[in-house]
């Protein structure tokens, strides 16, 4: 902002231009004079022009309410009553609106008894404290005299201003998650924990041993990852918090725990099954198809796992598979990686999550929470969002973008695959996709005037572009599919279209 005023300064020549700012609350501590030459100060370095302190405007405050913040026998009496005040002269008067509007908007300052803001902010569980302490009430029948006392003087509107009588702002922080921390038993057995933990919380308990998972970014399996460590007369498996490993060597790996789906003992029974992936096979003469020589040290093992780490043998512990680094195919979508890489790309962890990505899904939950609010405006059911600078600005909202596209594209072929229950042909499901859309040539046309053979080739170019991405989009759902659980022309469509996948990709 400096080095703009400078230049439009020069642009200008114009010496004497003159300057007015307007900000919020940059200081609250000190005199009003001292406030004042502070501001004044910052004023006269952004602008690159003398300002002085007398011509710095402060503000002057003024209660919204009436009663009396310090009879605590009737602010104890509103908190037991638990009821809301049903109109502006009822909360205007009510001692403990009075009390809220203390806490959270304007406070006396000492010495002259002006009304100033308060020197930092405040919270509902910070003020639910205090009433307690003064009411002699639980600091939850408080925090919801609270709420309800700044809900009521927000849909109250001042008659003199005509706004709400506490318009008060929210701001919550949002903090990205830690990993999830599972124990080593089958998943109707595990302990689940998202707080960092090395042990099962139990009382007494000092053996059941807490593992990071990481998730497959294809279909979502969960792997626990660990270390392998032989010991004297025992193999041990504990904690890694490096996810990241791809050293190849045997110390670094992964367990594959399931009920559902458990690795086969056999190496023939995971080639009769399609467990492997079918870049690793190779015909024999015999015409058996076997693992090529290469992959076979990248094989899951089968082993037994105790609670504490301990592999044991027998039934004695939970079946595992245990896959070395670097992680070559997922035991569940079979997805491959042929090429050794970063464990990153093939594996997340919850605490791996993208800015672009936890912003998108956030302000789309917000979006989507407000429209729900039908005792909101219209006009007041949005979401601004604010990035400190251009290059961050652009990536969100081009990741706003195709998160949106995304998302109304499944829809889409979700109502069109609904629509029709015995399944679409890939001849005609770019043309129900598109209709299931339900939008119009002024959506996404350049010209949404135009008509005849131009409006019928913007149409055509949408349905091609909806057809590539529809292909990409199930491509993505293939490895998820249970073919017992899709009817019988949707399982053909989904296979045309992985043979159409397939043959673009070569």
């Amino acid at each position: 902002m400096a080095l703009l005023v400078r230049r439009l300064r020069d642009a200008c020549a114009a010496e004497q231009m003159q300057c007015v700012g307007t900000s919020a609350t940059m200081t609250s501590e000190g005199t009003d004079a001292d406030r004042r030459r502070e501001v004044a100060d910052v004023a006269t370095r952004l602008f690159g022009t003398p300002v002085a302190a007398p011509h710095v405007v402060g503000e002057t405050l003024q209660r919204t309410t009436k009663g009396d913040a310090d009879d605590i026998a009737a602010i104890t009496s509103r908190v037991r009553s638990g009821k809301a005040s049903r109109s502006y002269e009822e909360l205007a008067t009510n001692p403990l609106a009075a009390w809220v509007e203390s806490q959270f908007g304007v406070v006396s300052r000492s010495g002259d008894g002006r009304l100033v803001r308060p020197s930092r902010p405040s919270t509902v569980p910070e003020a639910s404290r205090r009433l307690a302490e003064l009411s002699g009430e639980t600091a939850d029948a408080c925090s919801a005299a609270i709420q309800m006392t700044l809900r009521s003087g927000a849909d109250m509107l001042d008659p003199r201003t005509q706004r709400p009588v506490f318009a008060f702002r929210l701001h919550q922080f949002l903090s990205k998650g830690d990993n999830v921390y599972l124990s080593l038993e089958p998943e109707l057995d595990r302990y689940i924990t998202s707080r960092y933990q090395t042990v099962v919380p139990e009382p007494g308990n000092i053996h059941k041993i807490l593992v990071p998972a990481a998730f497959c970014r294809q279909c979502g399996q969960e792997y626990l990852v660990v270390s392998r460590v032989d010991e004297a007369e025992t193999r041990r498996y504990m904690s890694r918090q490096d996810a990241d490993a791809s050293g190849g060597d045997s110390v670094n790996g992964y367990l594959f725990i399931s009920s559902e789906l458990p690795w086969p003992g056999s190496l023939d029974v995971a080639i009769s099954e399609q467990r492997i992936p079918d870049s690793w096979l190779v015909t024999g003469r015999d015409g058996q198809a076997t693992v090529a020589s290469r992959w076979l040290k990248r094989l899951p093992e089968l082993v037994s796992v105790g609670v504490d780490g301990v592999e044991v043998d027998g039934p004695a512990g939970t079946s595992a598979a245990y896959v070395p680094t670097p992680f070559s195919f997922c035991l569940r979508c079979r997805v491959s990686y042929e090429q050794r890489g970063n464990d990153f790309a093939k594996l997340a962890s919850l605490a791996a999550e993208g800015r672009s990505s936890a912003t998108s899904v956030i302000s789309a939950s917000v979006v989507r929470s407000l429209r729900e609010q039908l005792d909101l405006p219209a006009k007041a059911r949005k979401l601004l969002a604010f990035a400190d600078n251009r290059q961050d600005a652009s990536l969100q909202a081009g990741h706003f973008n195709d998160f949106i596209q995304v998302t109304q594209l499944r829809g889409a072929l979700y109502r069109a695959i609904e629509a029709k229950p015995d399944g679409l042909s890939h001849e005609v499901i770019e043309q129900r996709v598109t209709d299931a859309l339900g939008i119009t040539l002024a959506d996404f046309a350049q010209n949404p005037e135009a008509r005849f053979s131009v409006e019928r080739k913007a149409w055509q170019a949408l349905r091609a572009v909806n057809s590539t991405r529809t292909v990409v989009l199930l491509a993505g759902i293939l490895p998820e599919l249970n073919h017992e659980q899709v009817p019988g022309g949707t399982r053909e469509t989904v296979e045309q279209l992985a043979l159409l996948l397939s043959q673009a990709n070569t």
